[in-house]
């Protein structure tokens, strides 16, 4: 996650800071809460987020290179197209169920 707010930073032309959020709260806020008609699937993300957090899957290797048969992109023509705050503020809090508690102009006026 440093490294997303890094190429954030790198886009938006000023620091973007990534703070971490304790694993059990994010997944009792985010996944108990808005998955709850679904407990399997719950427990499932709830183990991925734990794997994930404590480094798990962090690992580069080239089985996507081999498997496209050519070199895989970066995100970085993704990230130019989110340069403009009120575009990323739509995708982020798209993306993010914390952030939707935002409206794209209270989050634009966060990365101003």
């Amino acid at each position: 996650m440093h490294g997303i707010a890094e190429d954030f930073a790198a886009v938006l032309g000023r620091p973007v800071t990534y703070v971490p959020e304790d694993i059990e709260t994010w997944n009792k806020t985010y996944v108990d809460t808005h998955m709850s008609a679904y407990p399997h699937i719950a427990e499932h993300l709830k183990t991925l987020t734990r794997i994930i957090g404590r480094g798990g899957y962090g690992g580069i290797t080239d089985e996507l290179d081999t498997l496209l048969g050519r070199p895989a992109k970066t995100n970085w023509p993704a990230a130019r197209s989110w340069a403009s705050p009120s575009c990323l503020a739509g995708v982020m809090s798209a993306q993010l169920p914390g952030l939707r508690r935002y409206g794209t102009e209270q989050f634009t006026a966060l990365l101003n």
